[in-house]
């Protein structure tokens, strides 16, 4: 068994963790992967309440603001992956001012978690970053035109733009554009898709934006390893103490 360790990231009632545990039942061989949560980062009360009465009181939420979490202590974890639901509200088409976003309070927290990507130490960022939030959160930042199509299907895109080295410029350029520069300097391939509950059969209309980004080869490489690991360590327990 070969541990796949996560985090979660505005991670509320701990959808994510399950979504991931329902995803490797379909793609994993049986009993070859399974999800560890190393920790869920919310500042909500009630949300630490009910995660860790479903997670049986394990002690892994971690009730903070996440633009406190330190570098070093994300890169103490070295989770093979992260799932994140930023605030929607400075994104969502109910109001127009999506180009304000930068200035809103509610964004300071995701720009965080990319200045941690874009610094982290190379072999501690994770292998696959899973992003969800509101259709609109790929227009943060820049002026809608009204010819444009807000809900317009977003086909899967490699993003090799080169980033900008400036964070001021980045920061003014949009919570997306920041996105998707930080993601491409670290070496992730990103697919960016607008996805609804409908399209898989479940009668919810909720459209909603999604990133998903992998490190080319370097989840395989993990896993690969800690396969090895585990069949070392199976192997050395077998081994006389005296020969």
């Amino acid at each position: 068994m070969v541990a796949l360790t996560y985090l979660e990231f505005y991670s509320g009632i701990g959808g994510w963790g399950y979504a991931l545990e329902r995803a490797l039942q379909n793609v994993a061989s049986p009993s070859s992967i399974e999800p560890q949560l190393l920790g869920a980062y919310d500042h909500s009360d009630l949300c630490k309440t009910v995660f860790n009465h479903n997670h049986h009181n394990k002690k892994l939420f971690r009730q903070t603001p996440i633009e406190n979490i330190k570098r070093e202590q994300l890169e103490a974890l070295s989770a093979y992956v992260w799932c994140m639901s930023p605030p929607c509200q400075p994104h969502t088409r109910q109001h127009s001012n999506q180009q304000c976003e930068i200035d809103d309070p509610r964004s300071k927290s995701f720009f965080h978690l990319c200045d941690m990507i874009g610094t982290m130490e190379e072999t501690t960022l994770p292998c696959l970053i899973l992003l969800e939030n509101v259709v609109g959160f790929e227009l943060s930042g820049t002026t809608v035109s009204s010819d444009d199509d807000e809900t317009q299907q977003i086909q899967p895109t490699d993003d090799e733009s080169e980033p900008k080295n400036n964070k001021q410029t980045q920061r003014r350029r949009g919570s997306f554009q920041t996105w998707r520069e930080v993601l491409s300097k670290r070496g992730y391939r990103t697919a960016h898709f607008h996805l609804d509950p409908t399209d898989i059969g479940i009668p919810n209309a909720r459209p909603r934006h999604y990133t998903v980004a992998f490190r080319s080869g370097s989840l395989n490489a993990k896993i690969e390893n800690a396969a090895m690991s585990d069949q070392l360590k199976s192997m050395s327990s077998l081994t006389p103490n005296n020969y």
